[in-house]
């Protein structure tokens, strides 16, 4: 039996992760898998939450014959809630957060708890549908009593992965902050309409992100951690990593830029219409946050563009930023001229591309990576605040996009981009937040080597930036 490890579960909307790092966090095993979705009882696509299960149960059983695990711990999406009956079992689908809430049930909810523009500035939760997780919980109550009557205990996905081993119900912070509608920023306690919906018994006890909790796991004892908002675990070696102030901008299906030094103050009505929000880090710490669905947007862009111009989905990869094409497309140096009329979460560029005005695919993508990267610009904006931030780090799928971050780098010319070699943030926080090594911050730059994305050289017009 080899030294002891540690085991994280990263669950993404597309990828389920299994790693096993060492004591210097060093990945000593990572397997990788994508399960077909299956369909809630409306027919509406969403994970298939016995098959992710059962995959966690055979890959960390398989893990055990050869490893010594010694701490385990969970990072998931967020804005998804897992209902229990009394003996622990699921109640329902794990209902997908683009699942359309109807709009009798949010009227009658904003009407009771309003004014809407009020609640959603104590909750920091602009109104999301069922990307608040909370009101997944009022919209049972309301369409499917039979249902709610049954809950014993709801938890959010991360939770409950750990509660499948320790058999004890929590919810911590991470999730709680996520857009959930249900905490009051103002008293730091549960929104007044979670009691008045009687759903606090349904509720577990609420426990810090370095909670740890006994678990037999295969003969075994194991220290289990309560599970971390995936958002909010990326973040952990960043902030361990340095003192100074910055901004993390996390890319993959959604980006999400975050601000860990931000003031705290109440979100305006302004910052809220536009997806601005706050998390909460595994401290409890507010971090403010603004939200993109651009890696979807990328990919779905890039699609009508490789079928008009007979392309490979992966031909864009090949693409390095041409001065000539850019200058061609008028960019000189400010983002936000490219905005494409729409910068809201779902729909950045405020519909499809036409392929048509484009002589080529390079000059088309390059076309496509400007309205992106503007949009970007101002979601990054949103968060800086007044705080004297100098760096601005870039994780995920995006820092493979040369086009996308040189022009980040060329817009925020008086800051510095980084994009660092990280490439499993949330798994590596979910992990730290467990580790009496957790202020050794020789540890952590062994692993986040960072480097700095040059701009271009632009003559950059007269113009507010």
């Amino acid at each position: 039996m080899s030294a002891g490890v540690y085991a994280i579960f990263d669950i993404g909307k597309t990828h389920k992760k299994f790693l096993l790092f060492d004591h210097q966090y060093r990945v000593i095993s990572e397997e990788t898998q994508a399960f077909p979705e299956t369909t809630d009882e409306d027919g509406f696509p969403c994970d298939d939450l016995n098959a992710i299960v059962s995959w966690i149960y055979a890959s960390l059983k398989a893990a055990s014959a050869e490893f010594n695990i010694t701490k385990l711990n969970f990072s998931t999406y967020g804005a998804s809630m897992v209902h229990l009956n009394r003996n622990g079992e699921p109640l329902t689908s794990l209902y997908n957060y683009l699942k359309p809430m109807p709009k009798e049930v949010e009227k009658e909810f904003y009407s009771k708890y309003g004014p809407k523009s009020d609640f959603e500035r104590i909750t920091a939760s602009p109104a999301l549908g069922m990307l608040n997780s909370g009101l997944q919980l009022y919209w049972l109550k309301k369409t499917r009593p039979d249902v709610f009557n049954k809950i014993d205990q709801t938890l959010h996905f991360p939770n409950y992965l750990s509660y499948l081993f320790t058999r004890k119900a929590v919810a911590e912070k991470t999730s709680l902050g996520c857009h959930t509608a249900m905490w009051d920023f103002d008293r730091n306690q549960y929104h007044a309409w979670v009691s008045k919906e009687g759903l606090t018994g349904r509720l577990p006890s609420i426990q810090a992100g370095t909670e740890m909790i006994t678990a037999k796991i295969h003969d075994r004892e194991t220290d289990c951690g309560t599970g971390l908002h995936d958002s909010s675990a990326a973040l952990v070696p960043y902030q361990l990593y340095t003192d100074d102030p910055f901004v993390l901008l996390s890319t993959g299906t959604w980006n999400i830029a975050l601000n860990p030094f931000c003031s705290g103050r109440p979100l305006t009505q302004d910052e809220l219409d536009n997806d601005t929000l706050y998390f909460m880090n595994y401290k409890g710490d507010p971090v403010k946050a603004n939200r993109l669905f651009l890696g979807n947007e990328h990919d779905r862009q890039n699609q009508i563009l490789c079928t008009h111009f007979h392309r490979s989905r992966k031909y864009h990869r090949g693409i390095v930023p041409d001065h000539h094409l850019l200058t061609q497309l008028g960019f000189d140096g400010d983002l936000k001229q490219h905005l494409a009329g729409s910068d809201t979460s779902l729909s950045p560029l405020g519909g499809d591309m036409d392929p048509t005005k484009y002589d080529s695919y390079e000059l088309a993508y390059h076309a496509l990576n400007l309205k992106l990267s503007a949009s970007q610009a101002l979601s990054i904006e949103r968060v800086l605040e007044e705080a004297d931030i100098s760096s601005i780090y870039v994780s995920g799928g995006f820092i493979k996009n040369e086009i996308f971050l040189t022009l980040l780098a060329t817009h925020f010319d008086t800051r510095n981009i980084y994009i660092t070699s990280l490439q499993r943030a949330s798994a590596l926080g979910a992990c730290m937040v467990m580790c009496s090594e957790l202020h050794e911050k020789r540890l952590i730059r062994d692993h986040l080597k960072v480097s700095k994305v040059p701009g271009m050289a632009i003559s950059r017009q007269t113009h507010n930036t």
